[in-house]
């Protein structure tokens, strides 16, 4: 049953959606786009950067968990997420 749209407040597209062993919520998407939420609601929007400080503005694709570590792939780009 479909429950209504929430607003992520970002204009790119988004692609996967995955949760953290905290029960948070991650979505990666368009222009290096990832956002975190820990209810499904309220959206908040965290830029990526390489080892240089560099954005990363390349499309992610997937995202995926493994204890406490995120792995975020898209656009030969390949990050590695560690949780607090």
């Amino acid at each position: 049953m479909f429950r209504g749209q929430v607003q992520s407040n970002t204009r790119q597209s988004l692609v996967a959606i995955a949760s953290d062993p905290e029960s948070n919520l991650w979505i990666v998407g368009g222009d290096g786009t990832r956002l975190t939420s820990p209810d499904g609601e309220s959206w908040k929007e965290s830029p990526c950067f390489d080892k240089h400080g560099a954005r990363i503005r390349s499309l992610l694709g997937q995202i995926r968990f493994f204890d406490r570590q995120g792995w975020i792939v898209g656009n030969n780009t390949l990050l590695k997420c560690d949780l607090p």
